[in-house]
């Protein structure tokens, strides 16, 4: 039984879309069987959802009426699931169920904030996109390793009709690196899909593998 609590930004409807938004990953983890045989059961919780003030209450008594033997959660910040309510979480399931939490973003102020190392010593596995904090966890005790997902796929005959372009890259642009490469291929035919535009594809998982396609 897997408990999973992914980020559903507000604001974003196209990630609850059940063709083109996120599910890749609970389909999986639903496909997934233990060593009896026995077919998993998810239970997804959009936690941003629920006022701060509810949230402990309402994920402990989750907790006490599914009983799961894993909670897969997705903080990326130090609020609003905290320390205090994992630990509540965890006794609530009698403290045998796995906390493993994944942040897929990258930059490492978020990742190794002195706010986010609390946190992350009271997950039991801490799954990252960005290898490079795994040695700031290490440092401080906090078992952590990489783990590149994010794809979710959309049968082909569903995709949208897009533009075909020369070049298509998908990154963000967190460095000057990537902001010089940037203006580098504007000398193709190029496109930008940025969130703010009518054309973005930011969780839109459909119209982005029409691109690519």
């Amino acid at each position: 039984r897997w408990l999973y609590l992914p980020i559903y930004e507000p604001g974003w409807a196209i990630q609850h879309d059940p063709v083109m938004g996120k599910h890749g990953l609970r389909d999986a983890l639903a496909r997934s069987y233990n060593k009896h045989g026995a077919q998993s059961i998810v239970y997804e919780v959009d936690y941003l959802s629920i006022p701060a003030n509810e949230l402990k209450d309402r994920l402990v008594t989750i907790c006490k009426q599914f009983k799961p033997h894993f909670i897969l959660t997705q903080i990326q910040s130090p609020l609003p699931i905290t320390a205090d309510i994992l630990d509540a979480m965890k006794q609530a399931c009698n403290g045998w169920a796995a906390v493993i939490n994944w942040n897929g973003d990258y930059a490492l102020g978020g990742l190794t904030s002195p706010e986010m190392l609390r946190i992350l010593r009271h997950v039991d596995l801490q799954l990252v996109v960005n290898a490079l904090a795994l040695d700031t966890y290490k440092q401080h005790n906090i078992k952590a390793d990489y783990w590149q997902i994010g794809f979710e796929d959309v049968p082909d005959e569903l995709l949208p009709d897009m533009p075909k372009h020369d070049v298509v890259w998908l990154a963000s642009m967190y460095n000057e690196n990537r902001r010089n490469l940037n203006e580098v291929l504007k000398q193709f035919d190029y496109a930008l899909y940025q969130p703010g535009d009518s054309t973005q594809t930011l969780y839109n998982f459909g119209k982005a593998k029409a691109i690519y396609r």
